[in-house]
């Protein structure tokens, strides 16, 4: 269900919650589910676009993290990039939704021995989703982790992008913070 708050609208809300602290956007789940739960904003009608966005993660509890959301409000699918805490080592993973509450297996895992701090990026080219990670802590270098298409992850394509997290049934407090999404091209 996406119901708006203030020019965004949030995807299977649940018991989530978003506070801005310190000019940084903190995403909240008070009990973890194995479901998506996001904050979008409608993407760019026609591509190529770019979106990048610094992204933290607060809680390091395994198999929580949070990232950028490409969402397809006719179909409800979902595909998340991930910071994600994995029992002591920090991982950027993507995830495929066919739905908020049904998450299919990682299609792409990186081990991120950088911190967790990072800045991502997706591009949309109409043919593929192309995403690239910052490893030098900066956000001015990227270097592509993974490519998709985007007829293999959407029925036709994302028109939503955002902040999710999936915490795949953590049963913890969760709070992880985007300092920004901003396009780029």
């Amino acid at each position: 269900t996406i119901t708006t708050t203030a020019g965004w609208y949030w995807v299977n809300q649940g018991s989530s919650s978003l506070t801005v602290n310190n000019g940084q956007c903190v995403l909240s789940i008070a009990t973890g589910v194995d479901a998506l739960n996001a904050i979008i904003e409608p993407a760019p009608a026609s591509t190529p676009w770019t979106y990048t966005a610094k992204v933290s993660l607060n809680s390091f509890v395994s198999f929580a993290g949070a990232g950028i959301v490409l969402y397809e409000s006719a179909t409800t699918k979902a595909f998340l990039i991930t910071l994600l805490w994995n029992a002591g080592d920090i991982n950027v993973q993507m995830y495929p939704f066919s739905n908020p509450t049904t998450r299919g297996a990682s299609v792409s895992t990186t081990v991120w021995r950088l911190g967790g701090t990072a800045y991502m990026r997706v591009q949309d080219d109409g043919t593929n989703l192309n995403i690239s990670m910052s490893p030098g802590g900066d956000g001015q270098n990227f270097y592509q982790l993974f490519t998709t298409l985007v007829s293999t992850r959407f029925t036709v394509a994302p028109n939503f992008i955002g902040f999710g997290m999936a915490p795949q049934g953590t049963g913890a407090n969760i709070k992880e913070s985007m300092d920004w999404l901003r396009r780029t091209q």
